[in-house]
């Protein structure tokens, strides 16, 4: 799909959308406003998300295409949105409502399967900018730990104890202590591994909230 195409209605809807419109306007039907998302409202929210700028309003790009739900706001959208993230994800079965066409559901598997390969890329991104940041942290604490040593002689004394404490019973202490640095530096490892995992899942939620609330958040004031 084109990122630059307009918003419309799935063709099952269209039809539908020509009577209701008079000199170019769209006029909404009479009677009771529908409340509750379809799957056709479920394709222009991914539509305008698949193609927003974190400076533009997701909002209004959805209440300015003919036939969206009605009074929805910010919150709504991104519950809506962060929903049919977690569904694609967990690969539930929804059951179709009678509003959605066989047309419709496969259009919004691959707008979800698009939003989603572009959440995965990002979170790489930020876990590879993050692991370059902290290699170049450690390597510069390191060198800064190194000089201090130095300059104070620290490393001297202990290579030269190293030298003169050169035996059996000395080689198998150094062993055993060696093992322990590694098993310690194992389990630093992999707590590190998986506090960046973490982080990183908390940075993708909060992109997401704020991607979204940056986005749509001018609909109160525009109110």
């Amino acid at each position: 799909m084109e990122e630059n195409a307009p918003l419309s209605l799935p063709p099952a809807q269209q039809n539908d959308q020509e009577n209701l419109t008079v000199g170019g306007s769209f006029v909404q039907p009479a009677g009771p406003a529908r409340k509750n998302f379809t799957t056709a409202d479920d394709l222009i929210l991914l539509r305008a998300v698949n193609t927003i700028k974190p400076w533009e309003s997701a909002k209004d790009i959805c209440n300015e295409t003919a036939g969206f739900v009605r009074d929805k706001q910010g919150p709504a959208l991104r519950t809506r949105f962060d929903k049919l993230i977690r569904q694609h994800r967990d690969a539930q079965v929804v059951s179709r409502r009678s509003s959605g066409t066989t047309e419709e559901y496969n259009e919004r598997d691959v707008l979800l399967q698009d939003i989603v390969t572009r959440m995965d890329d990002w979170k790489e991104r930020q876990d590879s900018e993050k692991q370059l940041q902290r290699a170049k942290d450690n390597g510069i604490e390191a060198s800064g730990v190194l000089m201090r040593r130095l300059a104070m002689g620290e490393l001297v004394e202990e290579l030269q104890s190293d030298t003169n404490s050169n035996s059996d019973e000395g080689n198998e202490g150094q062993d055993e202590e060696h093992e322990l640095k590694l098993e310690q530096q194992r389990q630093e490892a992999e707590r590190a591994r998986d506090e960046r995992m973490q982080a990183a899942e908390r940075d993708r939620e909060k992109f997401m909230l704020q991607l979204l609330e940056i986005a749509l958040g001018r609909a109160k004031d525009k109110q």
